[in-house]
C-alpha cells in the first residue's frame, strides 16, 4: 500500500471525474434512477463505495454503449440543438419540407409550429386540404 500512496490523490481524482461523466451520460441515456443516485453520491460526496459503483457503472453501461448506443445521445443533442432554432426559422424549414413532399405528417408539423406561433389562421388553412 505505501508503493500507492503517492498515486491515491490522481486515483481518486480520475475515479471522481468517471463518476461526473457516469452521471452526465446517465441523465442524458435516461438510466433507472439508482444509477443516478449512486453515481451523483460518486460525484458530490465521494467514498470508496460509490468510487466503485462508478468503476461498475463505466464497465456496464458507459462502455458497452459507446460502441453502438450513440444514437440515443446524438437524438438528444438534435433535439436541444433544434429548440434553440428560432420558430420562424423552423416555420420556414417545415414549409420547404412541405413543399418538397406534401403529405399529412409534414401538413400537420407546419401548421403546430404555426400554431406555437401564434398563427391560428395559417394552421388553419395548412390543414383545410387535408
Amino acid at each position: 500500500m505505501d508503493a500507492l500512496q503517492p498515486y491515491l490523490p490522481l486515483i481518486y481524482t480520475i475515479l471522481r471525474g468517471l463518476a461526473v461523466v457516469g452521471l452526465v451520460h446517465a441523465l442524458i441515456t435516461r438510466q433507472p434512477p439508482y444509477w443516478m443516485l449512486t453515481l451523483g453520491f460518486a460525484a458530490f460526496l465521494g467514498g470508496i463505495f460509490s468510487m466503485v459503483f462508478s468503476l461498475v457503472y463505466v464497465f456496464t453501461v458507459l462502455i458497452p454503449s459507446l460502441r453502438g448506443g450513440t444514437r440515443v445521445a446524438g437524438r438528444a443533442v438534435a433535439r436541444g440543438v433544434e429548440s434553440l432554432k428560432p420558430l420562424d426559422l423552423r416555420i420556414r424549414e417545415a414549409h420547404e419540407q412541405l413543399q418538397e413532399s406534401d403529405t399529412l405528417q409534414n401538413r400537420a408539423d407546419l401548421a403546430a409550429l404555426q400554431a406555437r406561433a401564434g398563427r391560428p389562421d395559417d394552421a388553419q388553412a395548412t390543414l383545410a386540404p387535408s
